[in-house]
């Protein structure tokens, strides 16, 4: 087994027949000093593995998990893919990109992640962004509360993952969507002028996530504007509102713009 450390990816070369997490842990925690949102196990190169082989990727998951991390495998090749799907916590929790280019782009998008203010702000506003949601108009309405105060608005996309997938799965189609969003909410936040953090959360569910990530950022206020009931919605706009008014520690702020007056 030859185990190359390059940039942000374990390369593994040759036969994995045995757990080789001890061999690898070092170079791992070298490169997660370098690259903060996580790394890469390229497996494109593995001739064969063994059950006791794949066990070293799920070290791996969960030591990097505990550092609020994540790891990606790019480029198993489908003899393998059968072996893990034969390990238990392999086949169904470990995440897995089809290429290193696909794994980056998904590494890249989760380390867009707010820093710590040098001084604490005196009030935290999040807005989540979600198709569902007219997210425009609340980040609007976020800097007209956020007017006069010392206060940081937290812009939020919450990545719904399926049950089927690894939380920390690779989602190529949903993560462009949230990159776009993230972009179209800081150009709309900058109009403002205010202060502004825009970010990408994982979640199986929705409003479990808006509440997860007010939790993480101590948010005074959520602000969820909604669009007018004649656009029609998602059915499940209703679910995630009553969780926010029924389990939201902090105020919760639901708003719909004015509609344009009918000719």
């Amino acid at each position: 087994m030859i185990i190359e450390a390059r940039e942000d990816v374990v390369t593994l070369r040759g036969n994995l027949l045995e757990n080789m997490w001890p061999a690898i842990q070092a170079a791992t925690n070298l490169l997660l000093k370098q690259h903060p949102a996580g790394i890469i196990i390229d497996c494109g190169h593995l001739e064969t593995a063994s059950g006791a082989g794949v066990q070293t990727f799920v070290d791996a998951m969960h030591y990097i998990q505990k550092q609020g991390k994540r790891v990606l495998l790019a480029n198993v090749p489908e003899e393998i893919m059968q072996v893990l799907r034969e390990v238990p916590g392999a086949g169904s929790q470990l995440p897995v990109a089809k290429t290193i280019e696909e794994a980056r782009r998904s590494l890249e998008l989760q380390g867009i992640q707010p820093a710590e203010p040098e001084e604490k702000p005196g009030k935290v506003i999040l807005v989540p962004l979600m198709e569902m949601l007219d997210w425009e108009h609340g980040i609007d309405l976020a800097c007209r509360i956020a007017a006069g105060a010392r206060a940081e608005i937290h812009m939020v996309y919450l990545l719904e993952v399926p049950l089927s997938q690894p939380v920390g799965a690779a989602l190529p189609e949903a993560e462009a969507a949230a990159k776009e969003a993230l972009n179209r909410a800081r150009a709309r936040a900058g109009q403002c002028g205010m202060p502004a953090v825009a970010h990408v959360e994982r979640t199986r569910e929705l409003g479990a996530g808006i509440l997860q990530a007010a939790k993480d950022l101590h948010a005074d206020v959520i602000v969820a504007a909604i669009r007018p009931t004649a656009e029609g919605g998602d059915p499940r706009l209703e679910r995630v509102l009553t969780v926010l008014l029924q389990k939201a520690e902090g105020e919760v702020v639901i708003d719909r713009a004015p509609t344009e007056p009918q000719a």
